[in-house]
């Protein structure tokens, strides 16, 4: 479908699309699409997966200086070459300096965490009980070419005083010690596969029990 000759108007807290020449759509109540405007928009990609929540990684599109192409909020089509692959949700009212655009889930790039049994277990030390938990977190680039992979998980953090959490293991991680939050930054080759491992400790009093840990 070729796009309508058009000019966008800029307005003090607006821009309109000005339409050059009359255009006709049918008026049979079905609902019918115009194309306004075709633009190209450089995008960097990157996979971006939480293994914690959804062992799916999901394809992001990184657009910078998007103010400039007068985007507006809501849903959008996702096209890869002729192909439909889905719906996405286009909000250019973020205050990043980047648009993210998720184009979804790509199973060429495969996620898996599991907990590692034996290295995690249950030890009584006088009156506490300390809680040993290791993950294992692997990641395979099923791919013909590299990928840039972001990795977020998370261990618990403690607002009770007679809580302790101690983080004992997280492969290279960036860490933030107050929300827990773990974020590895990969880049892997085609066909490679990465393993991460997630180890943390908890210590509490006999006799109470915690959810989330």
């Amino acid at each position: 479908m070729a796009a309508v000759p058009t000019a966008i108007v800029q307005h003090q807290t607006s821009a309109s699309f000005d339409i050059d020449i009359p255009y006709d759509i049918a008026g049979n109540s079905e609902n019918h699409s115009v194309v306004l405007k075709e633009m190209d928009m450089p995008a960097g990609y990157t996979y971006y997966a939480v293994p914690k929540l959804d062992q799916d990684a999901f394809l992001i599109a990184n657009v910078q200086d998007f103010a400039a192409y007068n985007l507006l909020p809501g849903e959008a089509n996702i096209m890869i070459g002729n192909r439909y692959a889905g719906k996405t949700w286009i909000n250019p009212q973020a205050t990043e300096d980047t648009l993210k655009v998720s184009l979804g889930r790509d199973r060429q790039v495969v996620v898996r965490r599991e907990l590692m049994a034996q290295m995690s277990g249950t030890k009584m030390i006088g009156s506490s009980v300390r809680k040993a938990y290791t993950y294992e977190i692997r990641v395979r680039n099923g791919k013909q070419e590299a990928v840039k992979l972001q990795l977020k998980d998370q261990y618990p953090v403690s607002t009770d005083k007679n809580v302790e959490v101690e983080l004992t293991e997280a492969s290279g991680a960036a860490s933030n010690a107050e929300t827990g939050e773990l974020t590895w930054e990969l880049e892997l080759k085609p066909g490679e596969t990465r393993t991460l491992r997630l180890g943390y400790t908890v210590k509490h009093p006999k006799g109470i029990q915690y959810q989330g840990l």
